[in-house]
C-alpha cells in the first residue's frame, strides 16, 4: 500500500472513532472541535503576519499544543488549515517546535502530474509531509465513501456539499474525483517484513572503505539490497540528513523512502529523488548564485515548442523548415538539442564540429549531413539565448546548470559534499553522461559512494543513458569494487537460463560475460514459444492461455503483456477486448471517447468554428440527430452568432425541433456562469460536479472497461488542475492548444501512469518493455518477436547528432534493442510465454533474430488459425453524408485520400477551419492571386518585378494569413515564390488557369497555377521545401499533368520547382502510375458519393487537425 493510501486510511479511521466517542455531527466545525478537544489543541486565529506564521497560512507548535490560522483566510479555508495542522499532529512527530505550514491546498491534486515541473520535482522530506497534510485534511473532513454517498445517494452537487459541510468547493472537487473514478484500493494488508539478506547481498549492503559497484541482474534483490545499504547506515548512526540516494524516477524515491520508514522512521528525512529533481532544488535555493531569475520556471518540451513560435521567422532555416506546419520539424531538432546537453555540448561544440564535418565532407550526402548539423547549432544558439533570456531552464539545465554553479562556487560545492557524505546511487546503468559529471562532483573521491545497475538492462540509450558508466567505474572512481549478487529471487532456474544463454550469444563483450544465476526458487516450467499464421490467432492464443492461468488461480491482474512498442500494445488491447479478456491499458487518453467527449464541452465553449456540438450530440445528456445539429449550427451561423451564444438566443432555439430544443436548453443550462476567464478545470467540475451532465454515464460502466474509462477522466481532471498557463487569452483555448503540442511531442504518455489503486482493478497488465522495468509478475506473455518488430529496425534520424559528440559505444542503437529483449525475458516468476505471428498484415513476418538463440530452451507450440477479431478499422458509411458534386475540386480529393474523415467534416458537414488552421492555404491563395493578376496584366503590358512586392502587399492584406504566428515566414517565402516564378511568366503564352477534365470518368476541375505552351507545353508547381532524394508522385501531380495534357497535347510536361535549394525536376508518370491515379479519382468520387468517410490516423497529423477533439464523432441520422 502507497504512502497516501495508508494516510487516507489514517484520516477515515481518526474520523469514524471521533464520530463514534464524541457524537459529533458531520461538519467541518463539529469535526474540529471534538479532533481539537481529543487532542487537548487548542486553535489561535492569528493575523496574517504573526511571527510564528512565517509568511505560512498556519503552524502548529506540537510542544505548546497550538495551532495558528491566518485570520485572513475564510471561514471555510480556516477549516481546512485548521484540519491540516491537526493532520502534521496524528501522522508525524517530528524534532521541529515549530512546524509552519506553507503548502496548504484543499484542491491540489494529492500527487503532482508527471508533466514540467511534475515530471522532475522531488520531494524533500518537508514537502512530503505538506502533502500527506492536505490529503489527510481533505479525507478527515469529507471521506471519499461521504463524498460519494453525498452525491450519489442524496444527489447534491458539489457547492451544495460544500455549503452544508463548511468547506471549499475545490476540496469537495479532488474528493469526488477520487471517490467516482478512481476504483476502491486493495484491502489493507500488513506490510510483509523485507527479507533477510543473502551473503552476496549483505556484503553490498556492509560494504565500507570505498567506492562500490554493485552488479544486479535481474530478480536479484537490487531494491532490497539498496534498502539493506541505507538500513546499514541508519544502524551505524548516519544521520538520515546526510543520505543522498539519486534514482531513476520519484516513485521509485518515494517507495523506497516508504519501505525504510516502515521499520525506521526518520528514513523520511533522506534526500532520495532523480538526479534532475536534486538540480531543480540547487538552482532553486541559490538561483541568485546560478545567474537565474528566481523563481526558477522549468520549460518542458512542449513549452519549448510554444517558444520557438516566436524565433522561427528569424532562425532562416533550409533543412527543417515545412510550410505546412512550421513547427512541425523543431520537435526533432529540440530532442537533438536534448541530446546535445546530456552529453555537455554547447551550442559553440555542435556548431564547431558541424565545421569539422564540412570540412571532411567528400559526397553530397556528407555535405548535407554537415549543413543540416550547422542548422541545428544554429537553433540551438537562439534557443539558450532565449532561455537566459527569458529566464528559462529546460530539463537538460537542470543538470548542466547545477554542474557549473557547483564548478563555480567551491564554498557551495564543499557544502553540498559536507551535507551529503553519503551518496547512492539506483539504476546506474542508465545514467547519462552529464548525470555522471555531476556524480563526481557531489561523491568527490567516492570513499562513501555506492552504486548498483546492471549494464545489460541498459533500455533508456535513447535518453542519453551510457552503459559506459559502469565500465568506466573504476577509471572515473579509483579502488572502486565491484560487488555481485548472485541469486535470483524471481524466477525458475529455466527462465533464468533462457535469458543468460540470449546474453552469452550476442557478439558484445558485456553481453558474453553474463553471470549464471542461482534460482533460488528451482527449476521451474519451461518457457513456451507460440507460433501462429496470424496475429488475431496469436492474440487468441495468448488470450486462452490468459484464462487457463486464471482458472488454475491466478487472476487476470497478475498476468502481463510485455510488448516492444505503444501500436503493439493497441493492436493487441482491441483484440483482447473482441475475445472478452479485460486488460489494463489506457492508452492515450486524449484520443480515448470519454475524454474526448469532456474535451468536446471546452472546445464548444472557446472553439466556436470546430464543430464540438456533433461529438456532444452523441452522449446521453445531449444526445441529438444529425440533421438537428446540422439545422442548430445553420441558423447560428445565419444569426452571425457562434454555437455557445445562440443557445441563449430564443429564436434559435424555438427554430429547432422539439427533442433537440430539449437537449441544446440542457446544453445552455450547464454552461450557464462559465466566464472566458474559466479554466478547464473549472469548466469540467463545473459541469459533472455542479450540473451532474455526462457523470452519470461514466459511473453506469460496468467491468474493469468501466473503471479504466473512469480512470482516464480522472487523469484528465488532475492534468487540468495542475496546468499552470501564464500567457495572456483564453485559458480554455490554451489549453487544447497544449494539449496538440503534447500530442505532437508525444508527451502524453506521462498521463499513462495509474495511481495506485488501479492495482485493484482485476484486468490483464499491458505495457512497453519500458514500463515494465522493475516490475513482475508471475505470468508473462511477449508477443510480436518478428523482424522489424523486436528488435526494432534501425530508424533514420531527422537530426542525428553530429560525428564526434558520442563515445563510439553510444552510437549504435542494437545495445538497446538486446537490452529491451533481456528485460522482456526476465520480469516472469513463473510462466513465460514468447510468441510470434507468421503473418502480420498483408506481409510475410520472419521470426526475430533475438529468438534462435534460446529456442532450443523453449516448449514449441504451433496454433491453428483463428476467425478475423476485427471487423476493420473503417467506420460504416453514412449515406447522409455523400456528395455528388457536378465537378470535383482536384484539392478536395487531395484532402480526401488524405483523410476521408476530415473531407466529410469539411465538405459533407461545412465545418470551417480558423484562420490559425488555414494558414498554409491562405499563403497560397495569396500567391496565386497575385500570379493571376500578373498574368492577366502581362495581357495589354509587361509587369517589372518591383511591382510583385506591392501588389502581394494589397492582397496579403485582403486574404493573406495577417493573424497567423508563421505570417511574417510565410510572407517571405511568398516573396521567394514570386521572384523565382517571375522569369517563367515572362514566357509567351504564360497563363493561369482552372482546368475541368474527366478523369476516369469522373468531372475534376484542376488549378494551373503556372503553365505556358512552348516546348510542348509546360505546366509549372512551387514547393516550398528542397528537393527531397525521391520525389514523390501524388495525386494532385498527377491531376495537373493529364490537365496540362488536355491543353497543349500529349506532350505536356509537369516540372516542379522548389524555392528552398533552387532547383527542379520534370516530373514523369509511367503509364501505369498514371493509369493508378486515375483509378483512384475513380474510387474515391465513387466512396464519397456512398458516404465513405473513414479515419486516416496519423500520429503527426492528427494532432494538427482542426477536428482533433471531434474525431470521429458523426451524430447518428435520426
Amino acid at each position: 500500500m502507497d504512502a497516501f493510501t495508508s494516510v487516507r486510511l489514517k484520516a477515515q479511521q481518526q474520523r469514524a472513532q471521533l464520530i463514534a466517542e464524541c457524537g459529533c455531527g458531520d461538519k467541518a466545525q463539529e469535526l474540529l472541535a471534538a479532533a481539537m478537544n481529543d487532542a487537548g489543541l487548542r486553535v489561535m486565529v492569528v493575523p496574517p503576519d504573526y511571527p510564528l506564521l512565517g509568511g505560512g497560512a498556519g503552524a502548529l507548535q506540537r510542544k505548546r499544543q497550538r495551532i495558528f490560522v491566518s485570520g485572513a483566510l475564510s471561514p471555510e479555508l480556516q477549516f481546512f488549515v485548521q484540519a491540516h495542522e491537526y493532520a502534521h499532529w496524528i501522522i508525524e512527530s517530528p524534532a521541529d517546535p515549530v512546524l509552519v505550514s506553507t503548502v496548504v491546498d484543499p484542491s491540489g491534486p494529492e500527487q503532482t502530474t508527471p508533466l514540467g515541473a511534475g515530471r522532475v520535482e522531488g520531494y524533500s522530506a518537508q514537502e512530503l509531509r505538506e502533502r500527506y497534510a492536505n490529503v489527510f485534511a481533505r479525507e478527515f473532513l469529507l471521506p471519499t465513501h461521504h463524498a460519494r454517498h453525498l452525491f450519489i445517494d442524496e444527489r447534491l452537487s458539489a457547492s451544495q456539499i460544500a455549503s452544508r459541510l463548511g468547506v471549499t468547493p475545490g476540496l469537495v472537487y479532488q474528493q469526488l474525483q477520487y471517490a467516482l473514478l478512481v476504483p476502491s484500493p486493495p484491502p489493507a494488508q500488513a506490510d510483509k517484513p523485507l527479507p533477510s539478506l543473502d551473503a552476496s547481498q549483505r556484503i553490498a549492503a556492509d560494504h565500507e572503505g570505498g567506492p562500490a559497484l554493485v552488479e544486479a541482474g535481474p530478480g536479484t534483490g537490487k531494491t532490497r539490497t539498496l534498502i539493506g545499504r541505507i538500513e546499514r547506515l541508519l544502524e551505524t548512526g548516519v544521520d538520515p540528513r546526510s543520505i543522498l540516494a539519486l534514482t531513476f524516477s520519484n516513485k521509485a524515491a518515494r517507495e523506497i523512502k516508504e519501505r525504510i520508514a516502515r521499520t525506521i522512521p526518520s528514513a523520511n528525512e533522506l534526500w532520495a529523488g532523480t538526479f534532475h529533481a536534486f538540480g531543480l532544488e540547487l538552482l532553486r535555493k541559490h538561483a541568485a548564485l546560478a545567474g537565474l531569475q528566481e523563481p526558477v520556471r522549468i520549460v518542458d518540451p512542449a513549452d519549448a515548442l510554444e517558444r520557438l513560435e516566436s524565433l522561427l521567422p528569424s532562425l532562416d532555416l533550409h533543412y527543417y523548415l515545412r510550410l505546412s506546419d512550421p513547427l512541425a520539424l523543431m520537435q526533432p531538432i529540440l530532442g537533438a538539442i536534448s541530446r546535445a546537453k546530456d552529453e555537455l555540448c554547447t551550442p559553440e561544440q555542435y556548431a564547431a564540429l558541424a565545421e569539422q564535418m564540412q570540412a571532411h565532407a567528400v559526397t553530397d550526402e556528407a555535405r548535407e549531413a554537415a549543413a543540416k548539423a550547422a542548422e541545428v547549432a544554429r537553433v540551438y544558439g537562439r534557443y539558450e539565448a532565449m532561455l537566459r533570456e527569458q529566464g528559462g531552464v529546460d530539463f537538460g539545465d537542470l543538470i548542466w546548470r547545477t554542474i557549473t554553479l557547483l564548478e563555480q562556487n567551491d564554498d557551495l560545492l564543499a557544502m553540498i559534499r559536507a551535507q551529503f557524505p553519503h551518496v547512492l546511487v539506483d539504476e546506474y546503468q542508465d545514467v547519462n553522461r552529464a548525470s555522471s559529471r555531476l556524480l563526481k562532483l557531489i561523491a568527490g573521491d567516492g570513499r562513501n559512494l555506492w552504486v548498483v545497475g546492471d549494464v545489460r538492462q541498459s533500455i533508456y540509450r535513447f535518453r542519453g543513458a551510457s552503459p559506459a558508466n559502469m565500465r568506466l567505474f573504476a577509471q572515473d572512481f579509483p579502488g572502486a569494487v565491484v560487488l555481485p549478487l548472485k541469486f535470483n529471487y524471481r524466477s525458475g532456474q529455466q527462465i533464468v537460463d533462457t535469458y543468460t544463454a540470449f546474453a552469452r550469444s550476442l557478439d558484445d563483450p558485456v553481453w558474453r560475460a553474463a553471470g549464471q544465476l542461482e534460482a533460488i526458487r528451482g527449476s521451474g516450467i519451461r518457457p513456451k514459444l507460440v507460433i501462429a499464421p496470424t496475429l488475431d490467432a496469436e492474440v487468441a492464443a495468448i488470450a486462452h492461455a490468459i484464462e487457463a492461468h486464471r482458472a488454475d488461480g491466478i487472476p487476470f491482474r497478475d498476468q502481463a503483456i510485455v510488448v516492444r512498442t505503444h501500436t503493439h500494445a493497441e493492436r493487441v488491447a482491441e483484440r483482447l477486448q473482441a475475445l472478452g479478456v479485460p486488460s489494463m491499458y489506457l492508452g492515450d487518453i486524449f484520443e480515448r471517447d470519454e475524454v474526448r467527449n469532456l474535451l468536446a464541452v471546452v472546445s464548444f465553449v472557446a472553439e466556436p468554428s470546430r464543430g464540438a456540438l456533433l461529438r456532444l450530440a452523441i452522449t446521453q445528456s445531449y444526445r441529438m440527430g444529425l440533421a438537428d445539429v446540422r439545422s442548430f449550427l445553420e441558423l447560428a451561423h445565419a444569426a452571425d452568432r457562434s454555437p455557445l451564444a445562440s443557445l441563449s438566443d430564443p429564436a434559435v432555439i424555438a427554430a429547432c425541433a422539439a427533442p433537440a430544443r430539449a437537449a441544446l436548453e440542457r446544453l445552455r443550462d450547464d454552461l450557464a456562469g462559465l466566464r472566458f476567464e474559466s479554466t478547464v478545470a473549472e469548466v469540467l467540475n463545473h459541469v459533472l460536479f455542479e450540473r451532474r451532465a455526462l457523470i452519470d454515464e461514466f459511473l453506469e460502466q460496468p467491468g474493469s472497461g468501466g473503471e479504466q474509462r473512469r480512470l482516464a477522466i480522472f487523469q484528465l481532471l488532475q492534468f487540468a488542475a495542475e496546468h499552470f498557463d501564464p500567457r495572456k487569452g483564453n485559458p480554455k483555448k490554451n489549453l487544447l492548444r497544449w494539449i496538440r503540442r503534447l500530442e505532437q511531442f508525444g508527451e502524453e504518455r506521462a498521463l499513462r501512469e495509474l495511481p495506485a489503486a488501479a492495482a485493484s482493478i482485476d484486468a490483464v497488465r499491458l505495457m512497453t518493455v519500458h514500463a515494465s522495468k522493475g516490475l513482475e509478475f508471475p505470468v508473462v506473455f511477449v508477443p510480436y518477436l518478428a523482424t522489424r518488430h523486436f528488435p526494432q529496425s534501425n530508424r533514420g534520424k531527422l537530426c542525428p547528432p553530429p560525428e564526434g559528440m558520442l563515445r563510439a559505444e553510444d552510437i549504435h542503437d542494437q545495445f538497446e534493442e538486446e537490452s529491451l529483449f533481456y528485460v522482456a525475458l526476465s520480469r516472469a516468476r513463473d510462466h513465460l510465454h514468447l510468441s510470434r505471428s507468421e503473418v502480420l498484415g498483408s506481409q510475410k513476418a520472419s521470426e526475430s533474430k533475438f529468438l534462435p538463440s534460446i529456442v532450443a530452451r523453449l516448449e514449441l507450440v504451433r496454433v491453428p488459425n483463428t476467425e478475423l477479431l476485427l471487423a476493420g478499422d473503417d467506420l460504416p458509411a453514412r449515406p447522409e453524408l455523400k456528395l455528388e458534386p457536378e465537378i470535383h475540386d482536384a484539392r478536395d480529393l487531395d484532402q480526401y485520400e488524405r483523410c476521408p474523415r476530415k473531407y466529410a467534416y469539411a465538405k459533407s458537414l461545412g465545418l470551417r477551419a480558423s484562420r490559425d488552421d488555414d494558414g498554409y492555404v491562405l499563403f497560397h491563395r495569396a500567391v496565386y492571386a497575385v500570379l493571376s493578376w500578373v498574368l492577366q496584366e502581362r495581357a495589354t503590358r509587361e509587369v517589372p518585378l518591383d511591382e510583385y512586392g506591392p501588389k502581394l502587399d494589397a492582397v496579403w492584406a485582403q486574404q493573406g494569413p495577417c493573424e497567423h504566428p508563421f505570417a511574417p515566414v510565410y510572407k517571405e517565402y511568398a516573396l521567394r515564390m514570386l521572384t523565382v516564378a517571375e522569369e517563367h511568366l515572362r514566357a509567351p503564352g504564360a497563363t493561369s488557369q482552372e482546368v475541368d477534365l474527366r478523369v476516369g470518368g469522373v468531372p475534376v476541375r484542376v488549378r494551373l497555377e503556372q503553365a505556358e505552351p512552348g516546348s510542348g507545353g509546360v505546366v509549372r508547381r512551387y514547393r516550398t521545401g528542397r528537393r527531397p532524394k525521391t520525389v514523390t508522385r501524388e495525386l494532385p501531380d498527377a491531376l495537373r499533368l493529364l490537365a496540362g495534357r488536355q491543353v497543349y497535347g500529349p506532350g505536356a510536361r509537369l516540372q516542379v520547382h522548389y524555392l528552398t535549394s533552387n532547383d527542379s525536376v520534370d516530373l514523369e508518370f509511367k503509364q501505369n502510375q498514371l493509369q493508378s491515379k486515375v483509378d483512384q479519382v475513380r474510387d474515391f468520387a465513387a466512396a464519397i458519393a456512398s458516404g465513405e468517410f473513414p479515419i486516416t490516423t496519423d500520429l503527426e497529423q492528427c494532432p494538427r487537425c482542426p477536428y482533433f477533439f471531434l474525431c470521429p464523432a458523426i451524430p447518428s441520422a435520426d
